[in-house]
């Protein structure tokens, strides 16, 4: 979302001990408040350390500032898809300010993402309006449908098979050269091009596993699709692997350009391996012969809306605050207010090193304390433009 109002936006993370003023040639005053500033630094040595990382404070800016103040009903088009239209909360807004609490400056921070633990909140002054992220009703699902009928459910926003006709499923073990150097966890995690054999691969639907190099992020879905694409394959299925359990899979928000689907619970995965074994002829070696389990995968880029209510997200910090160190509760109620921040569009630059998964693309979905604060920070505009002349502090009118 571009931005032509100027506008404060006054984001603080947790701490408020240094600060950086950045002037975006959108016209969008942004102060960033750092987590934890290191007190041995001067604010030179902080700003040239901050410039340093620019990419990333840039996205920051971005997608908490479009957020507040983007304009209204821009098309949200990554991967040549259109996802729908996204607005910011104050469009129009007017509103300059200074970070000033007894100038009636309205400071939204947000809780932090340590939650669900409790007392676990990043921010505690009592002039600080505290924000903490809820759930929404949209939600994104994918499924796959199998050679005999089943069909999963599962997460990947990811475009369809072609057409409506069934595509050979093939283990990513089953279709790579056997003399190969790179390991089994390589192989079988799909994560470089060279062991898969063309023949064998190509329009075929790859099993990937998700092992633990996801959880450290040596391995991603980013990569599962770009090796796909590189192969020649029809897409991906990527299963849970049996040590991992009920871990929570990173980077199913991710736009995927390939079809693919994530089955993201043991029943699923387990399934899948099931029926895929029971219709692959192997021959005495081990080698298939034959891949007769077939599938197709439908589009997950569609939203839904289930109409549930909102809930406090689980990765939202709570409180309560604390007062001191041995953990005495506070006489400050926080946080103060709930807002959307799970799965929220936001502008990216796409010139962007900070994330190299979604370099090129102008919005990615994004979740995260952060991502509430800037919903209440417009709100707040629009009510300031509304009533500009009232004399007490916006949070107490």
């Amino acid at each position: 979302m571009q931005m032509q109002s100027i506008f404060f936006l006054v984001l603080l993370v947790s701490s408020i001990n240094t600060w950086f003023l950045q002037l975006m040639e959108a016209k969008v005053f942004v102060v960033l408040m750092e987590d934890n500033p290191r007190s041995d630094e001067d604010a030179v040595v902080y700003k040239e350390r901050l410039i340093s990382g620019h990419d990333i404070f840039l996205d920051s800016v971005l997608q908490r500032a479009s957020t507040a103040a983007g304009n209204h009903l821009i098309p949200v088009v990554t991967n040549n898809f259109n996802y729908g239209y996204a607005s910011g909360m104050a469009p129009a807004a007017r509103n300059g300010s200074s970070i000033c609490y007894k100038a009636g400056v309205f400071v939204v921070q947000a809780a932090g993402n340590g939650g669900p633990s409790s007392s676990s909140i990043r921010s505690f002054r009592s002039w600080i309006t505290s924000v903490t992220a809820c759930i929404t009703d949209r939600k994104y699902n994918n499924s796959i449908q199998l050679g005999d009928g089943q069909r999963f459910t599962g997460a990947g926003l990811a475009p369809p098979t072609t057409g409506e006709i069934l595509f050979p499923i093939a283990a990513a073990a089953d279709v790579s050269q056997r003399n190969t150097t790179a390991g089994l966890l390589t192989i079988e995690s799909c994560q470089n091009a060279e062991p898969f054999v063309p023949s064998l691969v190509r329009g075929k639907l790859i099993i990937c596993t998700y092992t633990f190099d996801f959880d450290f992020e040596s391995a991603s879905i980013a990569t599962v699709a770009d090796t796909i694409h590189k192969v020649g394959a029809a897409g991906f299925i990527l299963t849970i692997d049996p040590d991992i359990g009920s871990e929570q899979i990173k980077g199913t928000m991710l736009t995927l350009r390939v079809a693919g689907i994530v089955l993201n619970n043991m029943q699923s995965s387990a399934a899948l391996w099931e029926y895929y074994n029971m219709n692959t002829i192997r021959s005495r070696s081990g080698r298939v012969v034959v891949f007769t389990a077939t599938a197709r995968i439908l589009d997950g880029r569609r939203a839904i809306y289930t109409r549930e209510a909102p809930v406090v997200a689980s990765y939202s910090s709570r409180g309560p605050d604390v007062n001191n160190a041995l953990l005495q509760t506070a006489d400050v109620l926080k946080p103060n207010i709930m807002a959307p921040g799970s799965s929220i569009w936001a502008a990216w630059s796409p010139n962007s090193e900070g994330d190299h998964y979604i370099k090129g693309q102008e919005f990615a979905l994004v979740s995260g304390t952060s991502m509430a604060t800037p919903h209440i920070a417009g709100v707040a505009a629009l009510i300031k433009q509304k009533h500009p002349i009232e004399s007490l502090p916006l949070h107490q009118q």
